[in-house]
């Protein structure tokens, strides 16, 4: 039977989207939840007979891992192994990874990091968008108080809508400033549960930096807070400290690095002598949601990637899961194989080493 993954895809979105809105007020199911519900239902009763037919029993089978949900073609899609619901955490990073990557491929798509984009691209900013990625790639940026942020955007940017969108990347922290706690890792602020800190959603921080030892914030209690929104901390932040650690790293080995090149076309652009290498780096828990991502790119979108450009994932992954970049590749359809070359950073390395011979 033909399983249409556009459907699919559209199902997860709304059903996601539908569960993240139904939380702000449980007194009224929304028209996503529905919706995502009726298409779910639809797939089920292609292959089982045992629909969940209700609310209740829904949201106890978006529990279990999508393997178990009975619509096996979703693994081309979805990390068969996550939930899209995690008991007293909400959404999954897998289902918050799944969103961003349906999103950054939705051309209506209006976030506030795709606002800046159109903006820098429209009036020619490469090094305003530069600086503002860079600005939120820095850990001591994270959490930051409101002199101190006005400060810095308003010596970098002269644009006053520019610096407004920069603002709405940031929130005021929710609670008193001495209730958190700071990620060694990123910045961000961790948060006490079930008896240990926490670091956002995945707290992925934790599994590249050592939380023996953290520290508080070193504000005033008088002074006005701000920190990244969630989004912004997961899909701007920690890939960016990726990022930027690597192309550190490239410079101290005398490459000659650029960032954002471009206004981001790729994150890293390498200039050598002879040949110019172009870098995108994808910092994705899951490899069936980073494969999928690359799968929905059109034809033109994959036409970005030339013969001297690689994506790149960050060593902490690759540590975590020797495979990574094998199950990815065999998950790329054919005529994306093509266009996509996947490689860890110390393939990158090794790479230059040859081209400096």
């Amino acid at each position: 039977m033909q399983i249409n993954k556009r459907e699919l895809r559209e199902m997860l979105f709304c059903l996601i989207e539908g569960i993240k809105l139904w939380e702000r007020d449980y007194t009224k199911v929304p028209d996503k939840l529905y919706k995502g519900h009726l298409l779910f239902m639809k797939h089920i009763a292609m292959v089982d007979s045992n629909i969940p037919n209700n609310l209740f029993a829904l949201i106890k089978t978006l529990k279990k891992p999508s393997f178990e949900w009975g619509i096996p073609q979703l693994v081309d899609i979805f990390s068969p192994e996550s939930a899209l619901i995690e008991p007293f955490n909400g959404i999954t990073t897998e289902a918050e990874e799944f969103i961003e990557s349906y999103q950054s491929l939705d051309e209506t798509d209006q976030s506030v990091m795709r606002k800046i984009l159109v903006f820098c691209r429209e009036l020619d900013l490469d090094n305003e968008y530069r600086f503002i990625r860079t600005f939120l790639s820095n850990k001591t940026n994270a959490v930051i108080d409101a002199f101190s942020l006005g400060k810095s955007l308003a010596e970098n940017l002269e644009s006053q809508e520019l610096r407004q969108l920069v603002f709405e990347c940031y929130e005021v922290l929710p609670e008193p400033v001495s209730n958190y706690r700071k990620c060694p890792h990123c910045g961000w602020t961790l948060q006490y549960r079930n008896g240990n800190w926490f670091c956002n959603k995945e707290n992925v921080c934790h599994t590249i930096e050592s939380f023996e030892q953290i520290s508080m914030f070193s504000f005033n209690e008088t002074d006005k807070i701000y920190r990244l929104t969630s989004g912004i901390q997961r899909y701007i932040l920690l890939p960016g400290l990726q990022e930027i650690r690597f192309s550190n790293l490239l410079d101290k080995k005398g490459y000659q690095v650029t960032t954002y090149p471009d206004i981001d076309l790729y994150d890293l652009r390498i200039n050598l002598a002879e040949r110019i290498i172009d870098i995108d780096m994808k910092d994705y828990k899951s490899t069936s949601i980073l494969a999928d991502y690359f799968n929905q790119l059109s034809v033109s979108q994959l036409e970005k990637y030339h013969s001297d450009s690689y994506i790149v994932i960050p060593s902490y992954r690759i540590k975590h899961s020797p495979a990574y970049i094998k199950i990815v590749n065999s998950r790329l359809e054919e005529s994306v194989k093509r266009h996509i070359r996947i490689l860890s950073e110390n393939q990158v390395t090794e790479l230059l080493k040859e081209e400096v011979k």
